[in-house]
């Protein structure tokens, strides 16, 4: 059985402080954007105050990147997540009955 693109591969995935620290001391930080240096993007008069602003951000720290096709770019040619096992809490916790049915079809 495997997952055909599934509608959590496109949901918007916020991780926490201590989550994006395990995805980069994982290897995983090009594949993550902090929300300070979103906001800094586009407010680069606030660059000065960078270390307050991270501050600010506690709970929603940082977000999975998505490519133009609005998938998350950690999704494999296969379709499946190539980190998987290591996968952000929100995608452990995504649930819908979408999945559940699709998990029923048999790959071959």
């Amino acid at each position: 059985m495997q997952c055909t693109n599934s509608a959590c591969c496109k949901i918007e995935v916020v991780l926490s402080r201590e989550e994006y620290n395990k995805f980069v001391a994982l290897g995983y930080g090009s594949h993550v954007e902090k929300e300070t240096d979103l906001f800094i993007k586009k407010n680069p008069e606030y660059e000065k105050r960078r270390e307050f602003i991270d501050n600010l951000y506690r709970d929603e720290y940082a977000r999975l990147l998505k490519d133009q096709s609005g998938m998350c770019v950690l999704i494999g040619e296969n379709t499946l997540c190539s980190i998987y096992e290591d996968r952000p809490i929100a995608c452990r916790e995504y649930e819908t009955t979408r999945c559940e049915k699709i998990r029923c079809i048999p790959t071959q």
